[in-house]
C-alpha cells in the first residue's frame, strides 16, 4: 500500500485549513481513515451510519462556512452520502468527500462491497476524480497531489459545494508502521470578488430609473449583517418591498415582508395584479412560498434581474431576463445610489411599496389575534416556542414544521435568531443529522423542529459519542405524515391513510432514554410556559420537547386561521 502518498492526503486538507473529517468505519478505507486519525491537526469524528454521517458533516460545514471531509468505505456505503450531497449541492455548503474503492481490475467480477463509483453522484457534486490505484510513479504522485488541491479549491469556489474523489486501494490496507507525513505540494487560489465598472454601474443606474414598481425577493440565503443593512436602507429610503420567507433570513429588517404565503392565499380580488411589479429583483436561493411562484407567474413582470457572483441561475418566476454577476452588496449600493429625481416616480414606487406593507401588518395582526388556539395543536406550539427562542440556531424540518414556522415567522427584534432549513432538495432525511452537526460545529443552542416522521426517521444522528449538549428539539408528533392531510391529492384518497400519512405509533421517549437526553412531554397546557424554558435554557443537557396532537385537529385549525383571515376586511 502507498501509504506515504496517501498520508499526503490528509496533509493537503490540512494546509487548506480543512480542519475536521467525519468518519464512517470500514475496512477498504483504512489507508484514508488512518492519514485522517493520526494527524495532529484534524478533529475526527466517527459516525457509523453514513447517511446520518453525511448530513452530519454538512451540518458542521454549513456553520464553518468552510469544507468538512467524509470519509467511508466502497460499495453501499457511497450510496448512503448520497442524499446529504444533493442536498448540500443546492444549498452551496462545501464538502470534501473521500470515498475508497476495489481497484479497477475487480469492478464488476461480483467481488464484495463493489460497485460503479467513479462518478458515482453525478451531477449533483461540483466535480470529480478519480484517483490512480497505483501511485508507485513521481507523476502519478504529482497528480495525487494537483487533484486533491485542485478539489479543495473547487469545493471553496462560489458557488461552494461538495467535491468527490474516489480512491480506488488494493491491498495491504493496514499498517502499524509510523508513517511519516510527507512534503505535499500545495495550490492556492485567491477569490475575486466581482465588483462593477463604473460603466456598469453607470448602466445599472440608468436602466433602474425605467421601473415605477421594483420589488427585491430573498431567496434561502446566510444570515449576514452587512447585506441585511442595506436591504433595510433600499426599503426604508427608496421604498422597494423587501420580501422574503422564514428561511431567507431577512426577519431582523423592520419594514421587510415575511408573511406573503398567508396573504396570498386568500382570495381577495385584485390583490395579486396589485402586487405585480415592472422589476422584480432577486437574491439568494430558493423560497419556500408557493403561494408567490404562483403569484408572479401568474402577473409576470417586465423584466426580472438575478443578482450573484457565478454558477447556474434558475427561472423559478418563468420572467429572467438578466443575470448580473456580481456581489449582492455591491449591486445593493447601485441601487440606492439610483434614486429618482422625479417626485411622480417616486410617489408610484411609494404607493406600490404601501400595498405590500398593508397586507403583511394585516397579516401580523391576524396572527396575533388568533392564538392560542385549543391544547394540544402544532401550530400553536411553534408559535409559543417561536415567540420565547432568541440567540438560537433555529433549524427547520421538511413538510409541516417548516411551513408553520413560516406562516408564524419571527419577530425583528429576535436579531440573534438564524434561521436554517434543508431545503436543497426538500426531503426529511436528515434534518436532525444536520442539526447535530451544527451543534457540534457551533458555541449557540440549536434548535431543531421537526415533525414525527423527519424526526424518527433520522434516530441515526445520535449514534455516536460526540458532544452535542447545546442540541434542542421541538418534537410535534401527529403519529404519521400530517402534512398529506394538509395538501390536496392525497387528502382527498380513500388510500390516505395507509398508504401516505402511514400511522406510526411511537414517540421520542425511548429514543431520548436510549441516548441520554432529557425528555419533556408536554401533555397539559399549564406546562407550556415552563417546558418551553426548559427546552431553551442553556444549562449544558441536550432536551427534546414533545407534543402529541392529532392530524385531523391539526388540519382543521390551519383551515380555520386560513377562513379567518379571509374574512378580514
Amino acid at each position: 500500500m502507498n501509504y506515504p502518498h496517501i498520508f499526503s492526503v490528509a496533509e493537503i486538507c490540512s494546509k487548506h485549513d480543512i480542519e475536521h473529517a467525519v468518519i464512517s468505519p470500514g475496512s477498504r478505507s483504512a489507508p484514508l481513515t488512518l492519514a485522517f486519525a493520526r494527524h495532529k491537526k484534524i478533529k475526527c469524528k466517527v459516525i457509523p451510519d453514513e447517511r446520518a454521517a453525511a448530513f452530519v458533516a454538512m451540518g458542521m460545514a454549513q456553520q464553518l462556512n468552510k469544507p468538512v471531509a467524509l470519509i467511508c468505505t466502497s460499495g453501499s456505503a457511497a450510496l448512503n452520502y448520497y442524499p446529504a450531497i444533493a442536498e448540500a449541492y443546492f444549498q452551496q455548503i462545501p464538502l470534501l468527500i473521500l470515498t475508497a474503492d476495489r481497484p479497477p481490475e475487480w469492478i464488476d467480477q461480483l467481488d464484495g462491497q463493489t460497485i460503479r463509483q467513479e462518478n458515482v453522484y453525478g451531477r449533483h457534486v461540483k466535480r470529480s476524480y478519480n484517483i490512480e490505484a497505483d501511485l508507485s510513479s513521481e507523476d502519478a504522485q504529482w497528480y495525487l497531489q494537483r487533484q486533491v488541491n485542485e478539489g479543495i479549491i473547487e469545493a471553496n469556489q462560489y458557488p461552494k459545494g461538495p467535491v468527490h474523489i474516489n480512491f480506488p486501494f488494493r491491498e495491504p490496507l493496514y499498517t502499524t508502521e509510523t508513517v511519516e507525513y510527507p512534503e505535499t505540494k500545495i495550490i492556492k487560489s485567491e477569490s475575486v470578488n466581482p465588483v462593477f465598472t463604473d460603466t456598469q454601474i453607470d448602466s445599472l443606474k440608468n436602466e433602474l430609473l425605467k421601473f415605477e414598481r421594483k420589488l427585491i425577493i430573498c431567496g434561502q440565503n446566510q444570515y449576514t449583517p452587512e447585506v441585511l443593512g442595506f436591504l433595510e436602507q433600499v426599503s426604508k429610503e427608496l421604498k422597494i418591498p423587501v420580501v422574503g420567507d422564514i428561511i431567507s433570513n431577512i426577519h431582523s429588517i423592520e419594514s421587510a415582508v415575511t408573511h406573503s404565503d398567508v396573504f396570498l392565499s386568500s382570495d381577495k380580488s385584485g390583490l395579486d395584479k396589485s402586487l405585480k411589479p415592472d422589476l422584480l429583483i432577486t437574491i439568494g436561493k430558493s423560497i419556500l412560498s408557493k403561494n408567490l411562484k404562483i403569484m408572479l407567474r401568474k402577473n409576470q413582470p417586465d423584466e426580472h434581474w438575478h443578482v450573484q457572483q457565478a454558477g447556474d441561475v434558475a427561472d423559478t418566476y418563468k420572467s429572467l431576463t438578466r443575470i448580473i454577476h456580481g456581489e449582492e452588496l455591491e449591486f445593493l449600493k447601485v441601487l440606492i445610489d439610483s434614486q429618482s429625481s422625479e417626485d411622480f416616480q417616486n410617489q408610484k414606487q411609494e404607493n406600490y411599496y404601501h400595498i405590500w406593507q398593508i397586507e403583511e401588518r394585516k397579516t401580523q395582526r391576524h396572527i396575533d389575534n388568533f392564538f392560542p388556539q385549543a391544547f394540544p395543536s402544532e401550530f400553536s406550539m411553534i408559535r409559543e416556542v417561536l415567540s420565547q427562542a432568541n440567540s438560537v440556531n433555529l433549524h427547520l424540518a421538511n413538510s409541516m414544521a417548516v411551513r408553520y414556522a413560516n406562516f408564524i415567522g419571527i419577530k425583528a427584534d429576535q436579531k440573534d435568531i438564524t434561521v436554517f432549513c434543508n431545503r436543497g432538495t426538500s426531503g426529511i432525511d436528515g434534518s436532525t443529522s444536520t442539526a447535530i452537526g451544527a451543534s457540534m460545529a457551533s458555541n449557540k443552542i440549536n434548535l431543531l423542529i421537526s415533525g414525527d416522521m423527519a424526526f424518527l426517521y433520522d434516530r441515526n444522528a445520535f449514534w455516536h459519542n460526540y458532544d452535542y449538549s447545546n442540541f434542542r428539539a421541538l418534537v410535534l408528533n401527529n403519529h404519521g405524515g400530517g402534512i398529506f392531510r394538509m395538501i390536496n391529492g392525497p387528502s382527498n384518497t380513500p388510500e390516505v391513510d395507509e398508504y401516505f400519512v402511514t400511522n406510526q405509533k411511537n414517540t421520542a421517549k425511548h429514543l431520548a432514554e436510549e441516548f441520554g437526553i432529557e425528555y419533556l412531554l408536554c401533555d397539559k397546557k399549564s406546562k407550556i410556559n415552563n417546558y418551553i424554558k426548559r427546552l431553551l435554557e442553556d444549562d449544558g443537557t441536550p432536551k427534546i420537547l414533545e407534543i402529541e396532537s392529532d392530524s385531523v385537529n391539526d388540519k382543521q385549525i390551519l383551515q380555520e386561521f386560513k377562513a379567518a383571515y379571509n374574512k378580514l376586511k
